[in-house]
C-alpha cells in the first residue's frame, strides 16, 4: 500500500508539473489578436505572456517572404508584456514568431498570425 501511495503521489507531481511548463508558452493576448483580419497595417506589436520571459527573437515573416526582424535592444529583462512598433504598407497574411528564455531556465517558443487585406 505505501508503494502505491508514493507512486500515486510521484504521479501526481510530475502532471502538475507538466502542466505548468506549459503555461509558460501561452500567450494571454496580442495586438493584433491571434487571427485577426486588419483593413490598415498595425502601428505596434504586443504581447503579453502568462509568465516572465525573456525574448532573444521576434520575427514578423510576410506571406510574400519578406522578414521583419523586430528589435529587441531594449527588451533585456524578464517580463510578461512587450510592445514593439512597427511600420510596414504591406497586405497579406504575417505570422509572428518568438523565442525566449523563461524565468524557470526553459526555452520557449511560439508564434501567432494576423491578416492585413484591403477589402
Amino acid at each position: 500500500m505505501k508503494n502505491a501511495l508514493k507512486l500515486l503521489t510521484i504521479l501526481i507531481s510530475l502532471a502538475c508539473w507538466t502542466t505548468t511548463a506549459h503555461a509558460h508558452t501561452k500567450i494571454l493576448t496580442s495586438k493584433p489578436a491571434n487571427g485577426t483580419v486588419l483593413t490598415l497595417p498595425p502601428s505596434e506589436l504586443a504581447l503579453e505572456f502568462a509568465s516572465k520571459i525573456r525574448l532573444a527573437k521576434v520575427t514578423l515573416r510576410i506571406d510574400d517572404g519578406k522578414e521583419i526582424k523586430l528589435d529587441l535592444n531594449e527588451q533585456k529583462t524578464f517580463r510578461t508584456d512587450f510592445t514593439f512598433p512597427i511600420a510596414f504598407d504591406d497586405i497579406g497574411i504575417f505570422v509572428v514568431t518568438w523565442r525566449g528564455i523563461g524565468s524557470d531556465g526553459h526555452i520557449r517558443s511560439g508564434k501567432l498570425q494576423f491578416t492585413v487585406s484591403s477589402q
